[in-house]
Parts: structure tokens; sequence; C-alpha cells
């Protein structure tokens, strides 16, 4: 090969390496296109509700852990409308959390895994 050609080549190269680099590893998956897509049927675009409850509503979203939404969404709920989303991926599923969180102004409550005592 010509010294010409090399050097064509090698451009080529670092070209296509240049381009594979500046492309994202993945995109983080967008909450709300999920949530419209997986859950606004029922629950509504707002949250405010529809077939689901609603899940806008402050006293909802402040009295559940994330947890809970998660695996709501994963698992669904036996004996109600809720259906199962098994093939979401965990980090769909933190995301449609996520967007779901911003309904709302209140904080997500907290999973205390121990022991109550009782009166």
């Amino acid at each position: 090969m010509s010294g010409y050609m090399n050097k064509q080549i090698l451009q080529l190269l670092l070209l296509s390496s240049s381009l594979l680099l500046a492309m994202p590893v993945s995109a983080a998956p967008n909450g709300e296109a999920l949530y419209d897509q997986n859950c606004a049927s029922c629950h509504g675009y707002d949250g405010h509700g529809g077939v689901g409850i609603p899940l806008a509503l402050p006293a909802f979203l402040e009295s559940v852990p994330d947890e809970y939404l998660s695996k709501t969404i994963r698992y669904g709920r036996e004996g109600r409308v809720m259906p199962p989303f098994k093939y979401l991926s965990d980090a769909q599923i933190d995301a449609i959390v996520k967007h779901v969180r911003g309904f709302s102004k209140a904080k997500a409550a907290t999973l205390t895994l121990g022991s109550v005592q009782g009166d």
C-alpha cells in the first residue's frame, strides 16, 4: 500500500473511533414517556386518576415509599386492575417512580423494617 492510502485509512479509523467515543453509552430512561405509555391510560396523564387510583394526591404519595411503588409496578396488585409490568427494566421502573413523585411535593414515606410496639 502507498503511504497516501495508509494515511487515509488511519484518518478513517481515527474519525470512526472518535464518533464511537462521542456516542452516549446508554441514555437514562425517560420516566414521563414511560409513564405516558404504560400508566396514563389508567392513572391519567396528570396522575389524577381514572380507572386506577389518583397518584398525584399528596396524601397518597406521602403514605408510600418508593419501594412500594416499584414493587406495585413490577408485580401489579392482586385482586385489583393493576397489572404487572415484568417487561420493564429496573431503570425504567425507577424512572417512572421518579416521574410519579414529581406529581407532588410530598416526601416519600420511609420504610421501617423492625418491630412495632403495640399498646
